[in-house]
């Protein structure tokens, strides 16, 4: 009887060490799952804030590209008005040409008189 009560206790200590071993182990990746989750939330927060960052770079872009041809239309209209001013220019320079004609043919008329 005393063999058996001593493989009895040898197999209870060694019961309790798996127990204590298996306890442990659960500890231990109850750590490791504890960390993965928080791993994984910031690596989900990172990756809402690398998105929000590409929209509002997206964002930029548009505007970037509206005030590209926004300008692109200003050169447009400018080239435009300083070839207005040009003629408008040649148109007065023919007009003070005539005016001049005319003003010598008019001295030329009052000599004549």
């Amino acid at each position: 009887a005393s063999t058996l009560r001593l493989e009895v206790e040898r197999r209870d200590i060694e019961v309790a060490r798996v127990t204590s071993r298996l306890a442990e182990a659960m500890e231990t990746l109850e750590t490791e799952r504890a960390k993965s989750t928080a791993q994984a939330r910031e690596a989900e927060a990172r990756l809402v804030e690398r998105n929000a960052v590409a929209t509002e770079r997206d964002s930029l872009l548009k505007k970037l590209a509206a005030a590209e041809e926004l300008a692109g239309e200003l050169d447009a209209a400018k080239a435009a008005a300083e070839a207005k001013l040009i003629a408008a220019d040649a148109m007065n320079a023919e007009l003070r040409a005539e005016a001049d004609a005319w003003m010598k043919r008019a001295e030329v008329l009052e000599k004549d008189l």
